[in-house]
């Protein structure tokens, strides 16, 4: 009876498995966000062929779109900008690996633009403060003891670091627009509010554009559109 009874087990757990195997044969393969039919770059080819990129590449088209969807028309068209030179971006980064790292560079580029894309929100409180991000750099923007904004801002070209950027500076200003000083520099940050977003501008001591600042590496820059994330986990 016990013999019986182990058959009947190993026949049961042998035909789940079966079925199981038959499920995942069934399931379609994922599919990325263009047409494989018409993949042109390496980078689209690769994704094709590849099952776990395909569905990386999936899941940041959704959230990308969510993310369009949700914002002011300026916002939208600053975030379809950046999305542009993340593309650039993905496209050189997959080049530039070592050929046994290109799969898993790319999903991890892929990845971490979902996310980043996933924290923007749409519709942050009125004001400066808070936490500011784009595809190269972050801006923290609090008031200190004494009303005045204190900004923490740093940079890097997001395919290799090619150049690095990290001012900081305190000045008093209006509820959403501030000329900030940079700390050890004779040079402004100009901050506005704009929608969702918040605009970078880099002045000289005249009121005029920066545009090779001295807290840059060469080809450097904070200017740009900014937008709103959660607070950093401390």
């Amino acid at each position: 009876m016990r013999l019986n009874r182990t058959a009947f087990r190993l026949t049961t757990l042998v035909a789940l498995v079966a079925l199981h195997g038959a499920a995942q044969a069934a399931s379609p393969a994922p599919r990325p966000s263009f047409d494989c039919a018409r993949a042109g770059s390496e980078v689209e080819r690769a994704i094709c062929a590849d099952p776990r990129l395909a569905r990386a590449d999936a899941e940041l088209a959704r959230v990308y779109r969510g993310s369009l969807t949700g914002l002011d028309a300026p916002a939208a068209a600053a975030l379809r900008d950046e999305q542009r030179w993340f593309l650039q971006i993905r496209d050189a980064g997959y080049a530039d690996a070592a050929a046994p790292e290109k799969a898993e560079e790319l999903r991890s580029t892929l990845d971490y633009r979902s996310k980043y894309l996933g924290q923007i929100q749409a519709h942050p409180a009125p004001g400066l403060a808070g936490r500011w991000r784009n595809i190269a750099g972050e801006i923290e923007i609090r008031r200190d003891a004494k009303g005045r904004w204190d900004v923490q801002a740093n940079a890097a070209h997001p395919l290799d670091g090619r150049w690095v950027c990290d001012a900081a500076g305190r000045d008093r200003g209006e509820a959403d627009a501030a000329s900030v000083h940079v700390d050890d520099d004779d040079s402004v940050l100009k901050l506005e509010r704009a929608g969702a977003t918040l605009q970078v501008t880099a002045l000289n001591a005249k009121g005029e554009r920066l545009t090779m600042p001295d807290y840059c590496g060469h080809n450097g820059s904070l200017e740009g559109t900014y937008f709103a994330m959660p607070p950093a986990k401390r």
